[in-house]
């Protein structure tokens, strides 16, 4: 398919740019542009489709020189991404607002979103259950970090496994029809794409984990937002133990991490939800 692909309403309305495959091995969100863009029709605006990273892609690597989704703050930079980041900026300056649609490595998980807290409005419209915030303070650099340097909404979907890319293809779709819907480019989403939201939870990530040792060890098996219980023990790093509060969830658990490697989140329930 094209890098990029817009379709333009009769009216005028806003312009949005949806992201794909920033990562290469997370095809979920081309797999749902080929299966959709064939088909659809807006009534207002405009809408940019967006092969964001096609050399990781045609690869089938997450990234090959760079991640890509970290080096939106970098000013300067001779990698292929960096010159392909040079690009995307310059279609979302243009844009109104942005949705960038990932997949996650684990085998098992259940998708959810990333946004600002202030966007959680438009992520009450989007038919996913997790809806997390607060990733720009740990992991500065992606997409909606640089969206919100702009002032401008910009939300990402971790929309299922990379492993089981096909079984969350319809709801990447019905996601991008939603998010159509709330900035008034389409007037109805198709019935085979509605979906009801469920009841949320709102989880601000509170802390990053760095392991110190090669004897860190999660005191028991932990799944991605699995909420903790006041005071339980999830981990140790030599002379260091982690413990839990009240109302925290585990993000990202993952023990195999290098020294000096992300091995766990700290995310805690907000007063939102």
């Amino acid at each position: 398919m094209d890098l990029e692909t817009i379709i333009r309403g009769k009216n005028p309305g806003a312009r949005l740019a949806i992201f794909g495959a920033i990562h290469g091995n997370e095809t979920v969100g081309v797999k749902a542009f080929n299966k959709l863009l064939p088909n659809i029709s807006i009534d207002a605006g405009e809408v940019h489709f967006v092969v964001a990273n096609p050399l990781a892609l045609e690869k089938g690597k997450r990234q090959v020189n760079a991640n890509m989704n970290r080096i939106f703050k970098d000013e300067n930079g001779d990698t292929p991404e960096h010159k392909r980041v040079a690009e995307l900026k310059e279609i979302l300056v243009q844009s109104d607002a942005l949705l960038d649609i990932h997949g996650f490595n684990d085998q098992e998980g259940e998708p959810f979103i990333i946004c600002r807290s202030d966007l959680y409005d438009l992520a009450a419209e989007l038919p996913f259950r997790i809806v997390s915030s607060g990733w720009n303070k740990t992991h500065p650099g992606s997409t909606d970090w640089y969206m919100e340097t702009l002032g401008k909404p910009g939300l990402g979907i971790e929309c299922g496994s990379v492993h089981k890319t096909e079984e969350y293809v319809d709801l990447a779709i019905s996601t991008i029809y939603s998010f159509l819907k709330y900035f008034g480019c389409i007037n109805k989403i198709p019935e085979e794409y509605q979906r009801v939201t469920p009841n949320q939870i709102f989880v601000e990530v509170e802390k990053q984990i760095i392991k110190k040792t090669n004897a860190f060890k999660f005191a028991r098996e932990f799944h991605n937002f699995g909420e903790l219980k006041d005071g339980e023990l999830i981990a140790t790093d030599g002379d260091t133990q982690y413990f839990a509060e009240e109302g925290q969830f585990v993000l990202f658990p993952r023990e195999d991490k290098p020294i000096g490697g992300e091995v766990f989140l700290i995310g805690k329930r907000s007063s939102t939800s």
